[in-house]
């Protein structure tokens, strides 16, 4: 059996980049062959992440379209912290410690490092990009 991590750069609509990761996933969950071990957000891929976030008309919400995959597949999905501050996607820890008037970042969705997911990939035989 092949382990999987996935490293989402993309925007959520940027393209069809992100629908084709969500694809991707949906694939690895179904497959007995396969372990999609997690999915780390990272630069504009982080912007998943945002709980705010509203589709354009007609649009697939990306951001349920995660949260689904998380649940089906108990695949943790990870966001960079350092690169969803610097958007503003904030949990309620950061939006608390600094006073700010709301949270951006809701779980299924956790904040960690970078190092951490490096650490990860270990335990991943494939590492696959969008």
């Amino acid at each position: 059996m092949l382990t999987y991590s996935m490293l989402i750069t993309s925007a959520p609509y940027d393209g069809d980049r992100i629908r084709n990761a969500q694809q991707f996933a949906h694939a690895l969950v179904d497959n007995p062959e396969a372990n999609l071990l997690n999915i780390f957000f990272y630069q504009r891929g982080v912007l998943n992440a945002n709980c705010l976030g509203i589709p354009p008309s007609g649009r697939f919400n990306v951001y349920k379209g995660w949260c689904e995959i998380a649940t089906r597949g108990v695949i943790s999905l990870q966001v960079c912290i350092t690169a969803a501050g610097k958007r503003g996607i904030i949990s309620q820890q950061e939006q608390d410690e600094n006073d700010l008037p709301g949270h951006t970042l809701q779980a299924p969705f956790q904040q960690t490092g970078l190092a951490d997911f490096f650490t990860q990939l270990h335990d991943a035989d494939r590492l696959v990009q969008f």
